[in-house]
């Protein structure tokens, strides 16, 4: 199966239950704003708000680029300052969150000109083109370069399974990003459980959403299993990356993700594909990997743990923060380290509860 325009549109409608509609550039499918978000912060379609370069959030909403290290680089934190966090979004660029829904529309193209001529000649005849998100189809790459898009479909498969996920994740500079991760950590479901917070798992980045997202009830996860995926269009062969990850000694199991492949190249490892009718097939490993370092995996997950609270950091405004910090400090941070060494101190519970002083019932 090609991901292509068409495909895209069956397997959105036939696994997600969105609705296609058309536009002036075609059709495309419905999400409301607050996960358009996360579908733009994913796959990198842009918002239309100009035809040269439509604004997406991917690759602004990053915290750390290496696992088991608190260094921080430029995106949702600037130096000591909040600013690529959604709620600076909001504010910023009020059409990310306001008129209603969303309408991501899958759009073909050989080359960057064509494109933007494409989106130059239709954007004036457009009513509200900030309700339009264009998913880029490069057909001059093989497969398309539509991988995100299966990191996509993983999140919503994942995050239905009860897990918190994550696509480019942090790991290693020698062991590279993977294309997907995903967290099963009962500690922290328990926590946002005690503030009725999700349902089931969640996009990791939706942490950092809580001061505008719609509160939903949260079933307590009692899955403890870390995994990674890798994910290919062009080429069914994925085995070689994806055991590098898992040789690192911190995931349980491993999955791969392909349109069209019948089978994994491991029986360590598991399979997101889709079938003829465009439903998501998932296979489960024929068996957990044993490759997992009890001791490292648990480092690791300290990190994560420790990981996760920089995003519900992320809620407050740069003054909140400060006056959060004097509080609990009686200081003022000075340095990237001073960000870092507050943070991971704290508890997630603690967050929680300033979160709520600063901006109501998270």
């Amino acid at each position: 199966m090609q991901l292509n325009k068409n495909t895209i549109l069956k397997i959105v409608e036939k696994n997600f239950n969105c609705k296609i509609v058309n536009t002036y550039l075609g059709e495309g499918f419905v999400l409301n704003s607050y996960d358009a978000f996360i579908f733009s912060s994913i796959t990198g379609s842009g918002y239309l708000d100009n035809p040269i370069l439509p604004f997406t959030p991917k690759g602004l909403v990053k915290i750390f680029y290496n696992a088991f290290a608190y260094n921080l680089i430029t995106g949702i934190f600037d130096n000591i300052d909040l600013k690529n966090t959604p709620y600076y979004m909001s504010l910023s660029r009020p059409y990310i969150f306001s008129d209603g829904n969303k309408i991501i529309v899958p759009i073909e193209f050989d080359n960057e000109l064509e494109l933007q001529n494409m989106l130059q000649e239709t954007i004036n005849n457009i009513q509200n083109p900030t309700k339009i998100l264009v998913l880029r189809i490069d057909k001059s790459k093989k497969g398309f370069g539509m991988e995100n898009f299966l990191e996509y479909c993983a999140n919503q498969f994942f995050v239905s399974e009860g897990f918190i996920c994550e696509n480019q994740i942090p790991l290693t500079h020698s062991f590279g990003s993977p294309d997907f991760g995903g967290y099963g950590i009962p500690k922290l479901f328990s926590e946002l459980n005690k503030k009725n917070i999700f349902n089931n798992g969640f996009n990791i980045l939706e942490l950092s959403m809580l001061r505008i997202r719609v509160n939903r009830s949260i079933n307590l996860n009692t899955n403890t299993k870390i995994i990674v995926g890798e994910a290919k269009t062009s080429t069914k062969n994925m085995s070689k990356q994806l055991n590098k990850y898992l040789n690192l000694g911190v995931f349980d199991f491993g999955f791969e993700m392909h349109p069209s492949k019948n089978k994994p190249d491991d029986t360590h490892n598991g399979l997101l594909s889709f079938d003829d009718n465009y439903a998501i097939n998932y296979f489960n490993p024929s068996f957990i990997s044993d490759k997992p370092n009890t001791s490292l995996q648990k480092d690791y997950i300290h990190w994560v743990e420790n990981y996760m609270k920089f995003y519900l950091i992320a809620n407050l405004t740069n003054q909140e923060f400060l006056d959060y910090y004097q509080k609990v400090t009686n200081n003022i941070p000075k340095n990237k380290n001073d960000i870092t060494s507050f943070v991971i101190n704290l508890e997630f519970i603690d967050i929680l509860e300033s979160l709520e002083e600063y901006f109501g019932t998270v």
